[in-house]
């Protein structure tokens, strides 16, 4: 099976309980997960 791959986007990171079931799935090897330098920064302000 081929794993996905998916660049989440600050959007879906800050609200909390949405975060943590995409980074279950992830955990789960559902998709591999990506984030750039560009989005942390994004919701580090």
């Amino acid at each position: 099976m081929t794993c996905l791959s998916v660049i989440v986007d600050s959007c879906v990171i800050y609200p909390m309980q949405l975060c943590d079931t995409l980074l279950r799935a992830a955990e789960a090897k559902l998709y591999q997960v990506y984030f750039s330098q560009e989005i942390l920064d994004r919701i580090a302000d």
